[in-house]
C-alpha cells in the first residue's frame, strides 16, 4: 500500500496538495501534517514510503523533521520551498533528499517525481529484503553446513548446556518460544531449550505434521559437543531425505534415512566433497554424471534449486568474490523459474569454479617458480623484477601483483628478506668481514647493508654477530 505524507504549515497550500490526483500514480493513502513535529508523529504511526514536505516550518523545520524520521523509517523525502537559496538546497542534498522543488509547484512536475520516489523505495525495500535473506542464509550455511565452520560461532546465541535443534518444512508448529530461521523455500531451523522441549506435546505435534503432510526432525545436543557441525549437517541430510519418504515428527535420525538411496542428494554430497578437496577432474566427471542422471530421470524444481543453492554457498566460500558480485550471483539464482534455468546456473557456477581453481593453480605454480629463481639468484646485485618475470614468461606488472596477492609482500620486500636471512646465517657461521658478507648477499656496499640489516633485525651486523 503506497502512502504519501504531506507536511505543510500553510493551510491553503496543504489543501491544494491534497487535492492533486495522487491515485493516478498509484497512491492509496494521503496523510497530512501541519508542521514538522506533527509530521514526525504521523510518520511514526502511518509509516509512509514518500514524504512531501515544506522546509521552512515552525517548531521543527522540514530538514530537522526528515532527519528524525529517517532514523526509524525507510522513506524518500521531496522538499518544497519558496526560498531559492543555496543553503537550503545544500542541506537537503546532504541528507540525501530525493528531490528539491521550488514553489509554486506544478502538478505536471510533482506527480512524476513522487511516482519515481515510490518506485525507488519499492526497489530499495526489495533489494534490502533479498540481501537480508541472503545474509541470514549465508550465516546459517557457514554455521551449519560448512566443515570449516567453528562451533564458537554459536556463542552469540547464548545456548544453554543442553539444547535441541530441529528442522521442519513448515514454520507453523506452535513450539514454545519458537525461534525459527528460514533456510530455503520451505526449510526451517531452530533451537529449543530443555524447558521448551518438556512443554512439547509430541503426540499432538506428530499428528499435526502428518495431517499437513509435513515432517519435522529434532535432535538433542550438549553445548560444545565434539563434531557438532558435522553431526548437524548429517541431521540436515536426514531431514531432506525424510521430506521424500515420510510425514510426522521424528526424534533423532531414522534408520531408513541412512540407507534410503537418493541419487540427487548422493550426487550433492559427492560434488561438494570434491569441490572442498579442490579435485577438478572429479568435479568434471560428476558434472557429466549429473547431466546423464537428469536426462534419464525426472527431477523436481525444488530439489534442483536446493542443490543449486548449496553449491552456490560452498563455491562462494572458496572463491571469495566481493560482496557485490556474490549478491548478484544470488539474485541470479533467485530469478531462476524453470528447471532449464537452474541447470544452466549450476553448470555455469561449476565452470566458474573450475576456471578460478585452474587460475589459482597456475598462479601458485608461477609464484613458486619466481620464488625459486629469487632464492637461487638473490646474491646477484643486478637481479630485478623484470629479470624474474622474463624467466617465468610473464609481464613484470603481473608478477608484481602476484607477489602482493600470493606472498602478501612485494618483490622488493621478499628479495630483501632473502638477503638479510642469508646474511644472518653468514654472520653466525663464518668469520667473513661485514663487507664480504654484504657483497656476497647482493648488497652494493657495506653501509647500505648495515642500514638495511638494522632496520630488519633491530641490531647492527656487528651486534648480531656478538649473539653467537
Amino acid at each position: 500500500m503506497q502512502k504519501l505524507l504531506i507536511v505543510e504549515d500553510e493551510w491553503i497550500i496543504r489543501k491544494s496538495l491534497e487535492k492533486i490526483d495522487w491515485q493516478s500514480i498509484g497512491v492509496d493513502e494521503i496523510i497530512s501534517a501541519e508542521n514538522g513535529r506533527d509530521g514526525i508523529e504521523k510518520a511514526r504511526v502511518k509509516r509512509p514510503q514518500v514524504i512531501l514536505a515544506d522546509i521552512n516550518m515552525p517548531f521543527v523545520d522540514g530538514i530537522e523533521m526528515a532527519q528524525e524520521i529517517l532514523t526509524f523509517l525507510n522513506a524518500q523525502v521531496i522538499f518544497l520551498t519558496g526560498y531559492n537559496e543555496f543553503d537550503y538546497a545544500k542541506a537537503a542534498l546532504k541528507m540525501r533528499a530525493f528531490d528539491y522543488i521550488l514553489k509554486p509547484v506544478q502538478k505536471e512536475v510533482l506527480l512524476p517525481q513522487v511516482k519515481a520516489a515510490f518506485e525507488w523505495v519499492e526497489e530499495e525495500n526489495t533489494a534490502r529484503a533479498v540481501e537480508k535473506e541472503f545474509a541470514a542464509k549465508k550465516f546459517m550455511q557457514m554455521a551449519l553446513f560448512e566443515e570449516q565452520a567453528d562451533v564458537s560461532m554459536f556463542e552469540k546465541l547464548s545456548l544453554p548446556a543442553s539444547f535441541f535443534i530441529y528442522f521442519t518444512d513448515t514454520k507453523e508448529l506452535g513450539l514454545p518460544n519458537e525461534a525459527t530461521m528460514r533456510l530455503k523455500e520451505d526449510h526451517y531451523f531452530g533451537f529449543l531449550t530443555e524447558t521448551d522441549y518438556q512443554q512439547i506435546d509430541q503426540t499432538q505435534l506428530d499428528g499435526l505434521l502428518k495431517e499437513k503432510k509435513r515432517v519435522g526432525l529434532l535432535k538433542a545436543y550438549e553445548y560444545g559437543e565434539d563434531k557438532f557441525i558435522e553431526n548437524l549437517y548429517d541431521q540436515y541430510l536426514a531431514f531432506l531425505r525424510l521430506r521424500f519418504l515420510s510425514t510426522g515428527f521424528f526424534e533423532g535420525m531414522p534408520e531408513k534415512c541412512q540407507t534410503e538411496p537418493k541419487e540427487l542428494l548422493d550426487y550433492e554430497e559427492k560434488v561438494i566433497a570434491a569441490i572442498r578437496k579442490k579435485d577438478i577432474s572429479n568435479v568434471q566427471s560428476l558434472v557429466q554424471e549429473l547431466r546423464q542422471h537428469l536426462l534419464q530421470s525426472s527431477t523436481s524444481f525444488t530439489a534442483l534449486k536446493m542443490l543449486a543453492e548449496k553449491l552456490f554457498f560452498v563455491i562462494n566460500a572458496q572463491i571469495l568474490p566481493d560482496k557485490e558480485i556474490e549478491l548478484q550471483r544470488y539474485f541470479e539464482l533467485e530469478q531462476c523459474q524453470e528447471i532449464e534455468d537452474l541447470l544452466a546456473y549450476i553448470f555455469d557456477l561449476i565452470e566458474q569454479w573450475i576456471k578460478q581453481e585452474e587460475k589459482d593453480r597456475e598462479e601458485q605454480t608461477l609464484i613458486g617458480q619466481a620464488i625459486q629463481y629469487i632464492d637461487e639468484h638473490f646474491s646477484d646485485e643486478s637481479i630485478s623484477l623484470q629479470q624474474v618475470a622474463e624467466h617465468i614468461h610473464v609481464s613484470y606488472p603481473y608478477l608484481s601483483n602476484l607477489f602482493k596477492t600470493e606472498v602478501n609482500k612485494n618483490y622488493t620486500e621478499y628479495l630483501l628478506e632473502c638477503r638479510i636471512q642469508a646474511a644472518q646465517e653468514l654472520l653466525l657461521s663464518t668469520n667473513d668481514s661485514i663487507t664480504e658478507i654484504a657483497l656476497s648477499t647482493g648488497f652494493s656496499n657495506s653501509n647500505y647493508f648495515s642500514s638495511c640489516f638494522k632496520k630488519f633485525c633491530g641490531k647492527s651486523p656487528k651486534q648480531y654477530r656478538e649473539t653467537r
